[in-house]
């Protein structure tokens, strides 16, 4: 199907073939013929250079086993290191359980092609696996056309399960540390949108989700029009399978930094998240107009639900039950006072996530420099686990996500509420070079 789309026509792949799918459909005996049959859909043009490269396709692939490599020399393969082995499965999967020596996780879906040419090696063959090998042979035909020597591993990890053949598995805080670092491998910029930015995209709803985690009463005394009310806390966890994962989801609180919290921990869930920089106070109220799109009408989800990882789900609740516990340093945000008085006692560390040309010019003293922003993740090792973590960035947005992250990594960490500007600078206190 993947090569027929290629050429222009609308097709699907019937699941399970005959043997596994068509043959075991109720009322199929019903159905089945023994007389040849024709197409009889008159013709259409195709691209030529699309026509030879299918007829080629299909003549090495008469010649190769259609492509596919059966699990016994896929193990020797692998284990000789004579194919780089690429899942096409979801990432959750993949993370939880994968064959050793798997080199690359792209999963199977739209845009996956944007990885093909950055990542995947050209002087190597190439093992495509995915659940059953069908995902992964639509995924073999396309790289072959690219020009890559693509195989499918026959039956997929499936099949190879079924042959008692070995995954390693993940424990469920190896996968959870996996997804935080996933997060900020992949980071596109911060995830914050100005408040003017996300008004102007509020202006047609149905195009995104908006969630104001503020207190009920202040959302009650006005809110961004169609913004549905989840307070900070464990509401998030309970309401993660009726946040859509197909659309943008704009998380806004009173100054940027909570819903930063609840930004990283959505993304984690699969929600394409946003928080509104700034939040309500400082980004939302200050806007030229803004109450033009503010109402107090109560707002709720449609009946519609969403798939969320069980173990997602379950350390999402566990982040919020672990934070109402906090008595001092509510919702995860540490006072400018506060952090200075634990600054000489040895159980605390500050780590600055601005960028090294800041931290440079000037930091509190004794902080150590991690910028925010992709690859961070690689230093993540580095931190003491046996220190509370004070997490400070310019505002307190990215170190919030930061925070996020690493709490669910089982690190106790917090964010230095204001960050640098608004909070530390902003009560007098002076920086170190």
């Amino acid at each position: 199907i993947a090569l027929m789309r290629m050429a222009g026509i609308e097709a699907y792949n019937i699941s399970g073939g005959w043997n596994n799918g068509v043959s075991k459909a109720e009322g199929i005996a019903d159905l089945t013929s023994t007389k040849n049959a024709t197409l009889n859909y008159g013709s259409h043009s195709v691209d030529s250079e699309v026509v030879a490269a299918v007829k080629e396709y299909y003549t090495l692939a008469t010649k190769n086993g259609k492509f596919n490599i059966s699990n016994s020399a896929a193990k020797d393969l692998i284990a000789n290191d004579d194919v780089y082995l690429l899942d096409v499965r979801a990432e959750n999967d993949h993370l939880k359980q994968w064959i050793a020596g798997v080199d690359k996780n792209i999963p199977f879906g739209e845009g996956m092609a944007k990885s093909f040419t950055s990542v995947l090696p050209k002087d190597k063959r190439i093992l495509v696996q995915c659940y059953s090998g069908q995902t992964a042979s639509q995924t073999v035909a396309v790289l072959r056309i690219l020009g890559y020597d693509a195989w499918n591993l026959s039956g997929g990890t499936n099949g190879w399960i079924s042959a008692n053949l070995p995954m390693v598995k993940a424990t469920t805080q190896q996968f959870l540390n996996s997804k935080v670092k996933k997060y900020f491998a992949n980071l596109q910029g911060n995830n914050n949108v100005a408040a003017a930015t996300f008004l102007k995209d509020a202006e047609t709803p149905k195009d995104c989700v908006i969630i104001d985690i503020r207190d009920a009463a202040d959302y009650a005394n006005g809110h961004v029009k169609t913004a549905i009310n989840v307070p900070y806390g464990v509401d998030i966890a309970e309401a993660l399978d009726k946040i859509p994962n197909d659309k943008p989801v704009y998380v806004y609180c009173y100054s940027g930094q909570t819903a930063s919290q609840a930004m990283m921990l959505l993304r984690m869930a699969g929600k394409e998240a946003y928080n509104v920089s700034g939040g309500w106070n400082n980004g939302i109220s200050k806007v030229s107009g803004y109450a033009a799109q503010v109402n107090k009408m109560n707002y709720v989800f449609s009946d519609a639900t969403y798939a969320v990882d069980a173990d997602i789900k379950a350390a999402v609740k566990s982040y919020f039950e672990g934070i109402a516990k906090e008595t001092t340093n509510k919702k995860g945000n540490i006072s400018a006072a506060n952090v200075k008085a634990v600054l000489n006692d040895s159980n605390y560390q500050v780590v600055d996530l601005r960028s090294a040309a800041d931290y440079a010019k000037g930091h509190i003293e004794g902080a150590i420099n991690v910028p925010y922003g992709r690859g961070m993740q690689n230093l993540f090792g580095t931190l003491p686990k046996d220190k509370t973590l004070i997490l400070q960035c310019y505002s307190g947005q990215t170190a919030s996500q930061a925070m996020a992250g690493l709490r669910v990594m089982g690190y106790k960490a917090y964010n230095l509420s204001g960050g640098m500007n608004n909070g530390w600078l902003a009560a007098g206190n002076e920086l170190v070079k």
